[in-house]
């Protein structure tokens, strides 16, 4: 799963203390999650902050000249922007924003690319 988002989004800090649920609950099966900042080259240093404050064990990337974003369809109205590449390398879920309890949709998503029961 990859999710692009930002430090001064609160859907999109949301959605970060979720996935760092989700990814410990299943990457032993095989989940992985990369947290894509969007945020510009003069918050590089609050993102690194954040993501330490917030113990991500996941690996966050930045994307301060947006590339990866507009490379895979991203829009700058719409973050949290995220989708699911299945084992086969194909996108299987894509969404655009998040609110609270979204993180269930996500989980039966993921629980359905990974093929595992809970």
């Amino acid at each position: 799963m990859i999710g692009f988002w930002r430090t001064w989004c609160p859907s999109c800090k949301e959605e970060q203390r979720n996935m760092q649920i989700l990814f410990e609950k299943y990457k032993q099966k095989g989940f992985t999650y990369i947290g894509i900042n969007i945020d510009n080259q003069k918050s590089v240093s609050k993102v690194k902050s954040y993501a330490a404050t917030m113990g991500f064990t996941f690996p966050v990337i930045l994307d301060t000249d947006k590339e990866l974003f507009q490379m895979y369809g991203g829009s700058e109205e719409a973050v949290p922007y995220y989708f699911i590449i299945g084992k086969n390398k194909k996108v299987l879920n894509t969404h655009l924003g998040y609110k609270i309890g979204d993180e269930k949709m996500i989980e039966d998503e993921i629980i359905e690319a990974l093929g595992v029961k809970e």
